[in-house]
């Protein structure tokens, strides 16, 4: 029998993109669904209290001002009862058994956090049949590549007999054990939801010997064409104060596990040196910053990467 677990879905000015997704949350039977109201303010407050009205499961926490995810992550935590907390998004579809296949593998393995696949699938597949939603996600799925490349280097990796990986180069929807909470929180110090605070906290995790596995047998859509695709959460801020916050948070990560990046860098023959990395990290930016195809409908964009 699987264990209890709760879901936890930060939310912040995206509330009606939350209310179309929330039928999947509903159908993983989680014990409790809690939607952590990031200060949103009060154009959504009708849609969240609809929400928690309509599904008895569902209970909304109300910030009273804009923290960011990692803080809004923890108020979720410390809110729940459960034995494991499952992470959703408000624009992520969850497959009926995301959360229990990343909670059985995790016990299988001895882990106390997993995460899934979470390839990209257009929004448009909300207006017509779940089967065919669902059915994108699973394309999307497969084929399927371990996480074991980030900032530059190839990162040692386990495969396991189940075809899952010991790795800390997780997503953001994972299922965690509740004793992790006692040794690991998320920094707020990661600003916004502008990149790498989900990366810290699995890479804190790593460093105090907690054992964490992707599960590539499970499965969320994660619901944008490209980027900028929703409104609402990140991109609440004008694109030069997003990139300027994706900069500021990589480097809080290369300061704060500059030990772990750098003998990943090293072992594959890279400078260590967080400015080095820093300065790829830009370049990389700007690189990325050109007009993109948009896809259709039918079409599964890659996977969300860490």
């Amino acid at each position: 029998m699987i264990a209890r677990f709760s879901v936890v879905i930060p939310s912040y000015r995206r509330s009606a993109m939350l209310r179309r997704v929330l039928p999947s949350y509903l159908a993983v039977r989680a014990d409790e669904i809690l939607v952590v109201d990031d200060g949103s303010g009060p154009p959504h407050d009708a849609i969240l209290a609809e929400l928690e009205a309509a599904a008895p499961p569902v209970r909304v926490v109300r910030l009273p001002r804009h923290v960011g995810l990692p803080a809004a992550r923890n108020a979720g935590v410390d809110a729940t009862e459960g034995e494991w907390i499952v992470f959703g998004e408000d624009d992520v579809w969850f497959l009926p058994d995301y959360p229990s296949t990343l909670i059985e593998h995790a016990e299988l393995a001895g882990a106390r956090a997993a995460a899934g696949v979470v390839p990209l699938v257009h929004p448009a597949l909300l207006d017509g049949p779940r089967e065919r939603l669902e059915a994108a996600i699973r394309a999307g799925s497969t084929p399927h590549r371990p996480h074991d490349a980030f900032l530059g280097a190839s990162w040692p990796v386990e495969l396991l007999g189940t075809g899952d990986v010991v790795t800390p180069l997780l997503t953001a929807t994972a299922a965690v054990h509740r004793s992790v909470f006692q040794e690991v929180r998320y920094d707020p110090g990661y600003r916004g939801n502008a990149l790498r605070e989900e990366t810290d906290f699995f890479l804190s995790c790593s460093e105090r010997g907690i054992r964490t596995i992707h599960c590539p047998h499970a499965s969320a859509g994660h619901l944008k064409e490209h980027a900028r695709a929703a409104p609402g959460g990140s991109w609440a801020m004008g694109p030069s104060r997003y990139a300027w916050q994706m900069a500021a948070n990589n480097w809080r990560l290369l300061r704060k596990h500059n030990t772990t990046i750098g003998a990943a860098r090293r072992a594959a023959g890279r400078s260590a040196s967080p400015v080095v990395i820093q300065a790829g990290f830009l370049l990389g930016m700007l690189g990325r910053i050109r007009p993109r195809r948009p896809q259709g409908p039918s079409e599964g964009g890659a996977r969300s990467s860490t």
